[in-house]
C-alpha cells in the first residue's frame, strides 16, 4: 500500500473548497468541521490500537465501521476502499501483525490529513456561492447518527436546502425526538450504541409515525439493508452519501 500524498492533498482541497462553497463561505462552520476532524482523529485511532494489542476483533470492527465513511466525505476513495477491506479481513480472520500494518498505513495517512486540515484553516480557504433558493424551508429533519463527523456532514447539506435539523445520537432518542419535535423526514444510522437503527425504526411505526425514513449504515452487507426495510424503512443509503444523494432523497420526498 502506497500513500500518494498528492491525490491525498489534491482532493482534500476540492472537498473542502465544495463544503465552503456549499456554506456561501461560512469559515467558522467549514472550520468547526476541520477541528472536529483534527481532534477525533487522534483519539480513535488510538482505541483502534488499543483493540488490536487486546485482540478485540469485535471492537476493531466497531471502529472501522465508524471511521471509514470519513475517509470518504473527505474525497479519499482510496482510503475508504482499503478500510472496506481491512474490515472484511478482521472478519474472515484474526491477524494482529496485519492489523498493526494496517493500523500504520492509516496513522501516516492520517497525519498527512491532519497536517493538511491545519494548513487549510490557517489560510481560511473558502469559496463563495450564488445565491440559494431553499425548498425545503420550515421542513424538519431528524438525523440519528452517533459519529459527530457523519452528523455534521447530513446537517450541512440538509440547512443548505433551509431544512431544520434535530441530532439524536442512539435509537432511544430518535424514537423520542420523533414524539416531540414531529420531524418530516428521518435519516436513520444502523449502528448505534444502547438502542440500534432498526430497532428504533420498529418503535416508531409501532406508533402509526408514517414519515419517510432513509436507512443508513456503512456496511454492504445485503441483510442490514433488508433487516431495515423490514422495520419500516422507507429507503437505505450506503455511507458515505455523496451530497447529491441527500439532496436527491430530501427533494424527492419533501418537496
Amino acid at each position: 500500500m502506497i500513500v500518494d500524498v498528492s491525490e491525498i492533498y489534491r482532493t482534500l482541497r476540492r472537498e473542502l473548497a465544495n463544503l465552503s462553497a456549499t456554506l456561501d463561505g461560512d469559515h467558522d462552520r467549514v472550520n468547526r468541521m476541520m477541528q472536529t476532524l483534527v481532534d477525533d482523529l487522534a483519539p480513535d485511532f488510538q482505541k483502534l490500537r488499543d483493540a488490536i494489542e487486546n485482540e478485540k476483533s469485535g471492537e476493531v470492527l466497531t471502529l472501522l465501521h465508524k471511521l471509514k465513511p470519513r475517509y470518504g466525505y473527505l474525497g479519499q476513495e482510496q482510503a475508504m476502499n482499503e478500510m472496506t477491506r481491512w474490515e472484511n479481513e478482521v472478519r474472515v480472520f484474526r491477524n494482529s501483525d496485519r492489523n498493526r500494518e494496517r493500523l500504520n498505513y492509516f496513522e501516516r495517512i492520517n497525519e498527512l490529513i491532519t497536517s493538511e486540515l491545519n494548513q487549510i484553516r490557517q489560510e481560511q480557504n473558502a469559496f463563495g456561492g450564488p445565491e440559494r433558493k431553499l425548498p425545503l424551508a420550515g421542513k424538519k429533519v431528524l438525523v440519528a447518527e452517533d459519529d459527530e463527523i457523519n452528523a455534521m456532514v447530513f446537517e450541512l447539506f440538509i440547512e443548505e436546502l433551509g431544512g431544520v435539523v434535530y441530532r439524536a445520537i442512539d435509537g432511544n432518542q430518535a424514537a423520542m425526538l420523533t414524539n416531540e419535535h414531529k420531524p418530516d423526514l428521518i435519516f436513520m444510522d444502523v449502528h448505534m450504541p444502547y438502542f440500534s437503527g432498526v430497532e428504533a425504526i420498529k418503535l416508531i411505526r409501532s406508533k402509526n409515525v408514517t414519515i419517510p425514513i432513509i436507512s443508513l449504515s456503512a456496511s454492504t452487507r445485503l441483510h442490514e439493508k433488508q433487516q431495515s426495510l423490514e422495520a419500516g424503512a422507507t429507503s437505505f443509503l450506503t455511507k458515505p452519501v455523496k451530497r447529491e444523494a441527500i439532496h436527491q432523497v430530501l427533494l424527492q420526498y419533501l418537496t
